[in-house]
């Protein structure tokens, strides 16, 4: 309850940017089922099994995303999270190709009856003594509900994601038909050579560029829990505490150090820090320092102009003409 609140006071001081981020939904979910459990065990009914199971789930996906403030699992935390973003539009794709396939199926198999496709098994009976056959027995598969998948639409999207990796179990017990053996070709070159091959090089692809970022952010993400911790989990007495909080902070950068930082961009052993946002950050230093030293020359000339004719813009004790002459004040 008490981390619920805490969402809630969340949501409250920043409601657009609280959906926008991954981890939230993770945290009302491992605060929300849990509480949700609790609270019918207290009026006395049995949580549903599911119920239950996904709220346990939920709180260990919790506690391993909140171990994102360490180094070592949150740089891989962050990797996931990059790939994910990375590769959205390839998922929304090929979701649309099952959801085309699926209902491609539907239409063409919903209307055979599970009868039609359960298992048979023909055999015989055989005197012991004599070794004559005294009868024949058939059996048959009882049908259920998932005999034929492909009579509810739902049912057809699943078993059309099972191609992709499990097999084609749900429709081996079909009769032969043309139709759905070229339905079974073209799925299984466009989404399992085609796609997935795609999806494999663009992860790839993908891991290798986000290892160079991977500590910038975990560096974001833990400064983010930071945050949250400082703004809600600390009184307002706390958050006025000079030690943690001092007034003002100094941080110098010397010339030396920006150049021997740019240096180290080319060698290998910095291979973990994002070249492209440090060259972004030393090329908006470098613009200062130049616009400051600008501003410092004209302040030298000005000052040099000053000291030289103070008072009408020429050499002290020389009037126009080149002539000496005598200022009185």
């Amino acid at each position: 309850m008490l981390f619920l609140i805490q969402e809630l006071r969340q949501m409250s001081g920043r409601w657009q940017n609280y959906w926008s981020s991954f981890f939230n939904y993770f945290d009302l979910a491992s605060f929300v089922l849990p509480l949700v459990c609790d609270l019918m065990v207290i009026v006395g009914k049995e949580p549903p099994h599911s119920l239950k199971s996904y709220a346990v789930l939920c709180v260990w996906i919790n506690t391993l995303l909140q171990a994102r403030a360490f180094a070592g699992p949150g740089k891989f935390i962050a990797i996931v999270i990059e790939i994910g973003k990375k590769i959205i539009t390839l998922f929304v794709t090929l979701f649309v190709f099952i959801l085309g396939f699926a209902n491609a199926l539907f239409v063409l198999l919903r209307d055979i009856q599970p009868l039609d496709i359960v298992q048979e098994y023909n055999g015989n009976i055989i005197d012991q003594n004599t070794g004559q056959i005294t009868a024949n027995v058939s059996l048959f598969q009882t049908p259920q509900e998932n005999t034929n998948m492909w009579e509810r639409f739902d049912y057809s999207i699943l078993a059309t994601y099972f191609f992709l990796g499990i097999g084609w179990d749900s429709v081996t017990t079909f009769n032969p038909d043309p139709a759905l053996y070229a339905m079974m070709v073209l799925f299984s070159f466009v989404a399992v050579i085609i796609l997935l091959n795609i999806l494999i090089g663009l992860i790839t692809e993908v891991f290798s560029g986000s290892l160079l970022v991977g500590r910038q952010a975990w560096l974001r993400q833990r400064a983010e829990l930071i945050a949250e911790l400082e703004l809600f989990m600390l009184s307002p007495s706390q958050r006025q505490h000079p030690d943690w909080f001092p007034h003002l902070i100094y941080y110098e950068a010397h010339l030396d150090t920006i150049n021997s930082w740019k240096r180290k961009l080319f060698m290998e052993e910095m291979g973990e820090l994002d070249a492209d946002f440090v060259r972004k950050e030393l090329k908006i230093v470098k613009d200062e320092l130049h616009d400051e030293l600008k501003e410092l020359k004209g302040m030298v000339g000005h000052i040099r102009l000053s000291v030289r004719n103070p008072f009408d813009g020429g050499n002290i004790g020389h009037d126009r003409s080149g002539r000496s002459s005598m200022v009185s004040v």
